[in-house]
């Protein structure tokens, strides 16, 4: 059992640990996908237990891909779930427990870094892929917006976007290690890129809240609020935190999430922080597990939640945090491998060991 922390609350819920690599949530529960199985799981907030929904459809051609989904987005009574390193967008309807593909034009690895949601539609956000491209909620089709190699962007194979926001009828992307900024316009439907003023390379993360877009640069490791109206920095803070993640959680307040720390800052938008610890202080930095957030308003309130390989659920409501540790029965394995889903894999992980692995050998020659 961790030790109590002030403000943190601790339970146990077994030893298995899982990562996700997408999460959304509901009044009832939180719908993630593991990041390196095509598992749809949910935890439930009653019974505080993990349970594996379905196998996802997803081909493998032999080998299983890691970070097959980046993005999950709930509508109505379906879930869409985005691929990274998967081929294709999947509808997975909660009611009839049925999954829909949807074809995406010549895919490719490392697709969509996430997606958001714009009148009837769903925008998938690039990472690597060729260009914005918008799925109907409705009817499932699908369109290809725009390229968004602009200009000298073309020349170069190695670029990706790495995070975004929607910033009134604009799409705000960073473009991984530079100072600009490049630009969606729903409206005319054309990219643009614009330079950040007075900022050396080095963005890696951008947030909206409230009245205020925030740039994080990993190189500095500072915060810093934009000025959309002529590109320059408003104000900063040095955080020294490197390779650091932003999400909003609130109208006024983002998390800002680091692999070199064990605490995660709280930030408003004036720039006042608070630290939370994310998990025992004694962890390796240097092998500090994955987390990905996901965040959501309920009626009584705002949620956040992190998920690691470390056994650890994490909730933020409000200013309190709660930390669960979590399990998957060995059920939900024996369920993945009687429905064919592990195959080639040339990895050892949490939820798949080696001897596992050797395991399964000796019964199909058995």
């Amino acid at each position: 059992m961790m030790e109590e922390k002030v403000g943190m609350k601790y339970e146990t819920q077994g030893v298995m640990s899982i990562n996700a690599l997408a999460i959304t949530g509901d009044k009832k529960g939180i719908w993630f996908i593991h990041g390196t199985l095509p598992l749809l799981l949910r935890y439930d907030f009653n019974s505080q237990e993990i349970v594996k929904v379905a196998v996802i459809p997803c081909s493998t051609k032999g080998m299983l891909q890691q970070a097959l989904f980046k993005g999950i987005y709930q509508y109505n009574n379906k879930l869409f779930l985005i691929p990274n390193n998967a081929e294709e967008v999947f509808v997975y309807s909660i009611a009839n427990n049925q999954f829909h593909a949807i074809s995406i034009k010549e895919p490719c690895r490392n697709m969509f870094c996430g997606c958001l949601k714009k009148g009837n539609k769903l925008y998938c956000i690039p990472y690597r892929y060729r260009s914005l491209v918008s799925v109907d909620l409705n009817t499932y089709e699908v369109e290809y917006e725009s390229d968004w190699k602009i200009d000298d962007l073309s020349k170069d194979n190695n670029i990706c976007i790495n995070a975004f926001c929607l910033c009134e009828d604009e799409l705000m992307c960073i473009v991984w290690n530079t100072n600009y900024l490049l630009l969606y316009n729903f409206s005319d439907c054309k990219w643009r890129k614009k330079l950040v003023n007075g900022i050396e390379p080095g963005l890696s993360q951008i947030c909206k809240i409230k009245d205020g877009v925030f740039l994080y640069n990993a190189n500095s490791q500072e915060l810093m609020k934009l000025n959309t109206s002529d590109y320059t920095i408003e104000s900063k803070i040095c955080l020294s935190m490197d390779d650091a993640y932003l999400y909003p959680i609130a109208e006024d307040k983002m998390i800002l999430d680091s692999t070199s720390s064990n605490k995660w800052i709280v930030i408003d938008n004036n720039f006042r922080c608070s630290e939370y610890f994310s998990h025992s202080e004694n962890i390796n930095n240097s092998s500090k597990p994955e987390w990905q957030f996901g965040a959501w308003f309920l009626n009584d309130g705002f949620y956040a939640v992190g998920l690691d390989t470390e056994n650890h659920l994490i909730f933020i409501q409000n200013d309190e945090v709660k930390v669960v540790k979590i399990n998957i029965k060995e059920s939900v394995m024996a369920d993945a491998r009687s429905n064919n889903i592990i195959r080639d894999i040339n990895y050892e992980n949490e939820l798949y060991t080696l001897s596992s692995y050797i395991n399964l050998i000796n019964i199909k020659d058995n």
